[in-house]
């Protein structure tokens, strides 16, 4: 990986990032993107690509932290902040549902720009999409938006969700920023991985904590939070998206022709995104009760999730998968590389 760090280096020196913030915070400390450029390694490639995330720690100095959390604070004082929604849509229509207790901001938006100039200049710095893309060739990230968010911590959450799907956009992986410097266990707010065939992961929200993961295949929630929790979410996208994997109905015909072995079945993304769905049911139903706490909103979620489950179900059926146990250890001993996140 020498020549890989000396390629890294001279990519970064050659202007590959915008010029850094140097907002004054302290006398002896200036706010820098810097850092970024030795916090990723080898070692966090490799966990992306073997288990679908990584988790980071320290990445910022001090100065950088306190200046995040300072302009989050600042967007909520000033009213700038929005509840977020959950869209349930049916047909050609669209029905927000409120979160509890939780608050954002896209920084896309103009005049968040204006009001957070430190993450917006963040947003604009390439180094994070230079050091992925180089240590992931087959991931050329070409753009990141960042959403900032505030979480009340009266129980606040977020259900079992997927950021993204290829189907849908560009977006590829998720990097996620924790500014909670006063955070203990038992405060809540954690993230909870779901990295099917294998077990949950809770990453606690350490301040100046970085955790990256699959934007599209990495089912994941937020567990109830106890006490304000501050982050802000960045999304990377790719130029030119490979295409989307094939849906489960696809995947049918494919099976119908006796093209697809059993080893093979499980490996396609679509089969183990029906496979977590049934396996995590109880949990996903409880975290929709959980994050949205308005009865007609949170029974809307549920039915929408039953049928969706239902069809799962039948489409697993159809493709000879009944034994969702077998099918897990079947799945979990398979040498896939990054195919199965990236």
């Amino acid at each position: 990986m020498t020549a890989l760090r000396r390629c890294i280096q001279k990519t970064i020196a050659s202007g590959h990032r915008c010029v850094h913030a140097t907002v004054s915070v302290q006398p002896q400390e200036q706010v820098s993107f810097d850092s970024v450029a030795t916090a990723i390694t080898p070692a966090h490639r490799q966990a992306l690509l073997e288990k679908g995330y990584t988790v980071i720690d320290g990445v910022f100095n001090a100065a950088t932290c306190q200046t995040f959390r300072y302009e989050i604070l600042s967007l909520r004082d000033q009213s700038l902040l929005h509840l977020n929604s959950t869209h349930l849509v049916k047909g050609n229509s669209t029905r927000l549902l409120p979160k509890h207790g939780i608050y954002e901001a896209e920084v896309a938006d103009k005049a968040i720009q204006g009001a957070a100039p430190v993450i917006a200049a963040f947003q604009r710095d390439r180094t994070l999409l230079t050091m992925l893309s180089l240590y992931l060739p087959s991931l050329p990230l070409h753009q990141q938006l960042i959403k900032v968010q505030l979480n009340k911590g009266d129980g606040s959450c977020f259900p079992l969700h997927y950021d993204s799907d290829e189907s849908v956009d560009s977006r590829r992986l998720t990097a996620i920023l924790y500014l909670n410097p006063d955070w203990r266990e038992g405060d809540g707010g954690e993230l909870q991985l779901y990295p099917w065939p294998h077990a949950p992961v809770t990453v606690a929200p350490l301040h100046n904590r970085l955790l990256i993961f699959s934007t599209c295949r990495m089912l994941h929630r937020v567990l109830p939070s106890r006490r304000e929790r501050l982050c802000f979410t960045t999304w990377m996208s790719v130029l030119k998206p490979r295409a989307a994997p094939p849906s489960l109905s696809q995947i049918h015909q494919k099976s119908q022709s006796g093209a697809l072995a059993a080893d093979a079945l499980l490996a396609e993304v679509e089969v183990r995104k029906a496979l977590a769905m049934l396996d995590f049911r109880e949990e996903w139903q409880r975290s929709l009760q959980q994050s949205h706490r308005a009865e007609a909103g949170s029974r809307a979620l549920l039915d929408d999730f039953e049928a969706k489950a239902g069809v799962m179900q039948q489409a697993l059926e159809a493709l000879g998968v009944r034994d969702r146990q077998e099918a897990r250890q079947r799945a979990a001993g398979l040498c896939m590389g990054g195919s199965a996140w990236l």
